[in-house]
């Protein structure tokens, strides 16, 4: 039961994170609003592969951690056409469009859940405590 559920939630998180919906009450925008696709490369094999993700690459420029999402088969068909790459960051999620491949730049995501706190310091050290004394 709780594989299930927890399977059941990852989908419901899987298709509100990565739709094009704007944001609408408590939920917040999908990654991909406001987001116009590129078209795919002319080119097939390892060649067309390079092009699509040369220029999705190139869509998140001074990505620090740039990863590829995709449906499973996805990631797959370009493993086998072009191995190399097998060694670059690459997520999959079966909520995704057919033939899409997403690309973001993981540094820059921020999840969570409840109220948020945020915090910027110039200093060296920070103690943040919250205990009376």
């Amino acid at each position: 039961m709780r594989a299930v559920t927890a399977a059941d939630v990852m989908a419901m998180v899987d298709v509100a994170l990565l739709s094009a919906n704007a944001a609408a009450g408590a939920t917040p925008a999908g990654l991909l609003s406001n987001v116009a696709p590129l078209p795919a490369s002319a080119e097939t094999g390892a060649a067309g592969i390079a092009a699509d993700l040369g220029v999705l690459a190139a869509a998140v420029p001074g990505a620090s951690d740039l990863v590829f999402l995709s449906r499973e088969e996805v990631r797959i068909r370009a493993v086998l056409a072009a191995p190399g790459v097998a060694s670059m960051a690459w997520l999959t999620a079966p909520t995704i469009a057919e033939n899409t491949i997403i690309a973001l730049d993981a540094a820059a995501l921020a999840i969570g859940e409840g109220d948020l706190e945020f915090s910027v310091t110039e200093e060296a050290l920070v103690v943040t405590e919250d205990s009376e004394r």
